[in-house]
């Protein structure tokens, strides 16, 4: 006998929830709730590609959808790529948006591994529903990382900035920060010449002990010292509190 069984997957920063509901023979459900690894392999947030796997047997998927829980109208949404995720904080309240998340009313975040300005475009529909106030945008390092052409980036990465501002979106550029492994300069330049307001963190990174082992990503002093180059540009809305992390 076939079983309709409805699936609910959910997560919110680093916690993780299942629950599982047997709608042919109802019983109590079956919940299960863990703590993604944040410090050590992290499991970072999909950020629009989604996938089901099937073990154990076969099943048909009859429908999935895919909702966001996100507040509408945020004060600032924090867009970017891994460094806005947080890889080389120890938690989410050590990553910069995590601290301002402290200090400011009502932010989000939507940043995952590799990200590139394509991977924003492919979303923006979403993105733009959520109708932030202001976008502090930090994208660009793995577009050169794996080959986009720097016309290609530039393209996208002005389309982003318009489609936010055509819906009354202040957009604050964070620059490219310095990293061993690959030379920025050049987004650097570009980003600093051509868009404002600008956060410049660049040779915040560049400050020994500001970069994490990988000497790519920012450390937990980092992103403390990239928390307070935002707060102390007084360009957030929203302040809740004076508290400074250094």
């Amino acid at each position: 006998m076939r079983k309709t069984i409805r699936l609910s997957l959910e997560r919110s920063n680093e916690k993780i929830f299942l629950r599982a509901e047997n709608l042919t023979n109802p019983v109590a459900p079956v919940e299960f709730a863990t703590t993604a690894p944040f410090s050590t392999n992290p499991i970072s947030p999909n950020t629009g590609h989604f996938t089901v796997f099937g073990q154990g047997g076969a099943c048909t998927v009859s429908r999935i959808t895919v909702l966001n829980k996100e507040i509408i109208g945020p004060t600032t949404l924090f867009l970017g790529d891994s460094k806005t995720f947080g890889y080389g904080s120890s938690s989410i309240k050590t990553t910069y948006p995590g601290i301002l998340g402290s200090m400011y009313n009502d932010i989000c975040i939507s940043a995952g591994f590799g990200d590139k300005t394509q991977d924003i475009l492919d979303r923006i529909d979403e993105l733009l529903a959520l109708k932030p106030i202001t976008v502090v945008l930090s994208i660009g390092s793995n577009d050169l990382r794996f080959g986009v052409s720097d016309t290609t980036f530039k393209a996208n990465y002005q389309s982003i900035v318009d489609q936010f501002t055509a819906i009354g979106t202040r957009v604050i550029h964070l620059s490219p920060s310095y990293e061993d492994v690959l030379d920025l300069t050049d987004q650097y330049n570009w980003i600093k010449a051509n868009f404002t307001p600008f956060i410049d963190v660049f040779y915040i990174i560049k400050q020994a002990g500001n970069l994490y082992s990988d000497k790519i990503h920012w450390s937990v002093t980092g992103n403390k010292w990239v928390a307070n180059a935002i707060a102390d540009s007084n360009l957030l809305e929203g302040r809740i509190t004076t508290n400074e992390y250094l």
